[in-house]
């Protein structure tokens, strides 16, 4: 992962900005304390769901949205027996 987000922000301007469409019932992820204090976010609404957008520098903005993934899916997955979840 770590070569992975090396390569990506090689030619990245300073400013990233990465959106994340997440189910209403899931917005507790804005204050569960996964996306750190040094990334500013946007919550915007649609018939869709719930956008977050993260802006900040390139590395950490790719590490909170890995993480935040990784966290609606083990949600995802401790909530429905079924589901198996491949990254």
């Amino acid at each position: 992962m770590k070569k992975l987000i090396e390569r990506a922000t090689k030619n990245v301007k300073d400013e990233y900005k990465v959106r994340i469409l997440i189910d209403p019932e899931e917005s507790d992820i804005l204050s569960s304390g996964i996306i750190p204090k040094n990334i500013k976010t946007n919550v915007y609404k649609s018939h869709l769901g719930i956008y977050i957008e993260l802006i900040g520098k390139a590395e950490d903005v790719m590490r909170t949205e890995i993480d935040i993934r990784r966290a609606l899916i083990a949600d995802y997955t401790k909530n429905c027996g079924k589901a198996t979840a491949k990254t």
